[in-house]
């Protein structure tokens, strides 16, 4: 019995895990601080 506990819930990790990546949205503009312009070809890296 001690398994199949164990086993579920490692199951339900890996699961959320799995889904957490898919999910959600970032969007916005990256700009020079001084002169306020977009900066082409920013990376961002979270």
């Amino acid at each position: 019995m001690k398994r199949f506990i164990y086993a579920l819930i490692i199951q339900l990790c890996l699961l959320s895990v799995a889904f957490s990546g898919t999910t959600g949205k970032l969007a916005g503009r990256v700009i020079d601080a001084v002169t306020k312009e977009p900066i082409a070809g920013a990376n961002i890296i979270l």
